[in-house]
Formats: structure tokens, C-alpha cells, sequence
């Protein structure tokens, strides 16, 4: 999907933070998808 974002983590010592902010990034599409649809 994000072959960018995903090298980025990879290179990153700290992958926790990649993660987070992938979580985060999913969290909002799915709210925005939610009101869209709803």
C-alpha cells in the first residue's frame, strides 16, 4: 500500500513510533470512512 512508509519504518531503529503513527493514520480513515458511509 505505502512503499514509502514502509521503508521509512524499516530504516527507523525505532519502529514503535512508525507504528503508532501508521495507527493512527488507519484510526482517522477509518472515522472519516465511518461518516462518509453513515
Amino acid at each position: 500500500m505505502f512503499p514509502q512508509a514502509r521503508r521509512c519504518v524499516t530504516k527507523k531503529p525505532t519502529s514503535r513510533d512508525g507504528i503508532i503513527s501508521i495507527l493512527r493514520l488507519f484510526s482517522v480513515l477509518h472515522m472519516k470512512l465511518l461518516i462518509y458511509s453513515g
